[in-house]
């Protein structure tokens, strides 16, 4: 019947602070920032294949949701200044920083242990809308070929990196 009240959507628990990004002024500051982000990035994807014992939500998807939170702070802010800048200098540092945020994804989609730490969450422990995440989650690593040999995974991540860049210099046009 449509004159039934919608239901109630419950408030979903927001976890940290709303983080606006910097905007990136000069050369150095690009470099900085980015080296850091995706630093971070790295040793929280190495706390989560390190991690001993039974795999839960947090000591799994949280270390992965916090290496995207990482990777969304430079990735969408490189692209944004790599091509509205006024300063060749930052867009060209904010073009570098978005081509090894994109290898750090690349290498992260296809990097077998942290899909192996995925895979081996027991997926009956997540409530609906984490195992649905997870789900999709271990899908598209599937996608990316994390399950392939060593040499066509290495065969991906320089077609990635060449997509990065042929796209890059198909947008300065």
């Amino acid at each position: 019947d449509k004159g039934e009240a919608m239901p109630e959507v419950p408030v979903a628990k927001i976890s940290g602070e709303l983080v606006e990004p910097k905007i990136w002024n000069s050369e150095a500051q690009v470099a900085s920032e980015c080296e850091a982000l995706i630093g971070e990035a790295r040793k929280l994807r190495d706390e989560l294949v390190s991690v001993e014992g039974e795999r839960t939500a947090d000591n799994t998807l949280g270390f992965m949701n916090q290496i995207y939170v990482r990777v969304d702070r430079v990735l969408p802010l490189s692209e944004l200044m790599a091509n509205v800048h006024p300063e060749k200098e930052v867009r060209d540092a904010a073009e570098k920083c978005q081509q090894d945020a994109m290898k750090f994804v690349s290498e992260l989609q296809l990097d077998r242990q942290v899909f192996d730490a995925l895979a081996s969450l027991d997926a009956a422990s997540l409530d609906g809308s984490a195992k649905r995440s997870y789900e999709e989650i271990l899908r598209d690593y599937r996608r990316s070929g994390v399950d392939k040999d060593d040499a066509t995974r290495e065969r991906l991540k320089e077609l990635h990196e060449l997509m990065v860049k042929t796209g890059q210099e198909f947008a300065r046009r």
